[in-house]
């Protein structure tokens, strides 16, 4: 048995050692004073970053709220989107996007001189231009956001009216004005009661998220679609609170939010959908946290690389910790480096291959890395299919002979029902060998010599594991 001492040696050993999976760019930011936002130029191969910080720690950056890293060193993004030469640190950048190839920030900025809340970036004069074209929208907060389908912005939130249009809930602008969707006027434009957070079409039909009244239905949600005449709730989507991201990959959409299946949602923090059916993602962030009472974890932000979903989040443990971690998704089980941030992380995305994420943490596990990092460990090897959904003792129900292996493996089972499952093979670095439809003899001739992970889903996500040796 292994002594508490012994325990915890080898949990700071792996601290220590997990440490090294993350390098900072550059001295990083001033403690406090951090990234909120992030995306990718891969045009100009560069992350960039908005944040509430000023200046970029030690390094003698002048930023104000923005900043680019090109692989070596911190720079300002241009003309500064504010300036405030009395302020010990500005205003956040809340949200910075792309939209037509244009990146957009939102924020409520602190140059004292400039009327600019949502602001363009010009790359020829190196400025940011106000989008208010007319005049402020009426009412007390404002977001922008991207629309699926990408033709459009929408601009919504607890406003009334902008550029004289008639009152609603949601305006779009397509890069050069304002219009309205007709459709919104069913719902009340009451900036103290209603706001929509995601207005968008996808294949052929108008979803929109937030909060609202519908007074045709007399009813409350935060979910619906357009059916051509009434805004009517989404199938699969009993209980929806809102999401806090949705995006699109392979022509399919990834929610992220504060819903749970234990409240009548498909699917636990995030969720899959391909305009017809839902798809849980193995769990979603119960796979994760390993806390089948869990209704706190959740997702900050996602992106897709090489077709596998890595996102960034708080999860919660057995005991209700939080912890925010990078997560992978690749299609039927969720996986981790192991490592531990100390505070939130708000951003993730891919730049040459390399991962970067960004947000307001000062250590990784026990090394100092202030508010942004790129990934230099090997592959995500902490993986756990399905949280609640895995049969704990699936070590125990399932049987592998021979085992070593050489030319194939029989599986059996004790009482599991495997019919229509699909057989996964990995090896010891996460990377995928095989994936076949379950039979009783699986052919493994082709695999290199080595320890392997063996997972079968079934079409009911329950999940069993074993391992495996191949001569």
């Amino acid at each position: 048995m292994i002594s508490r001492l012994a325990k915890a040696i080898l949990y700071l050993l792996s601290l220590t050692l997990g440490a090294q999976n993350w390098a900072p760019l550059g001295k990083g930011f001033d403690m406090g004073f951090y990234p909120r936002t992030m995306v990718v130029d891969s045009v100009n191969n560069k992350l960039i970053v908005g944040g509430d910080f000023k200046w970029i720690n030690s390094d003698s950056v002048l930023a104000n709220g923005i900043a680019t890293w090109d692989g070596a060193k911190w720079d300002s993004l241009g003309q500064r989107i504010q300036e405030c030469p009395s302020c010990n640190n500005v205003a956040p950048v809340t949200k910075l996007y792309w939209f037509k190839n244009d990146l957009y920030a939102d924020g409520f900025f602190s140059d004292p001189g400039s009327a600019i809340h949502h602001g363009k970036f010009n790359p020829v004069t190196k400025s940011w231009e106000n989008l208010n074209l007319c005049s402020d929208p009426t009412g007390t907060w404002q977001s922008w956001s991207n629309t699926v389908n990408d033709d459009s912005l929408v601009i919504s939130g607890l406003i009334d009216t902008v550029c004289n249009l008639p009152k609603a809930i949601g305006f779009f602008y397509d890069g050069t004005n304002f219009y309205s969707y007709p459709p919104l006027a069913q719902l009340p434009a009451n900036a103290s009661t209603n706001f929509v957070r995601y207005l968008f079409k996808y294949k052929g039909i108008w979803y929109v998220s937030g909060l609202f009244y519908n007074p045709s239905t007399g009813t409350d949600f935060g979910f619906a679609m357009y059916d051509g005449a009434n805004w009517v709730p989404v199938p699969g989507f009993t209980n929806c609170p809102g999401f806090s991201l949705i995006k699109k990959f392979n022509d399919e959409l990834y929610f992220a939010g504060p819903f749970y299946k234990q409240y009548g949602s498909p699917g636990n923090a995030i969720v899959k959908f391909d305009g017809t059916t839902w798809s849980d993602l193995s769990g979603g962030a119960l796979s994760i946290s390993h806390n089948p009472n869990d209704h706190n974890s959740g997702f900050t932000d996602f992106t897709m690389h090489n077709g596998e979903l890595y996102a960034v989040g708080y999860f919660y443990d057995t005991t209700n910790y939080p912890y925010a971690r990078v997560v992978k998704y690749n299609g039927h089980e969720w996986c981790t480096t192991g490592d531990v941030f100390d505070n939130e992380i708000d951003g993730i995305g891919f730049l040459n291959d390399t991962m970067y994420v960004a947000g307001a943490f000062n250590h990784i596990n026990t090394q100092v890395i202030r508010g942004a990092a790129k990934y230099i460990g090997g592959a995500f090897t902490q993986c756990d299919a399905a949280g609640v959904n895995e049969t704990g003792a699936s070590a125990h129900l399932l049987s592998i002979y021979p085992n070593p292996a050489n030319t194939y493996i029989s599986i059996s089972s004790k009482g599991a029902d495997l019919k229509g499952a699909t057989v996964y093979i990995e090896n010891t670095l996460g990377q995928m060998a095989l994936s076949v439809p379950y039979s009783e003899t699986i052919d493994v001739a082709t695999l290199p010599a080595g320890y392997y992970i063996l997972t079968i889903k079934t079409s009911e996500n329950r999940v069993f594991k074993t391992k495996f040796m191949k001569e």
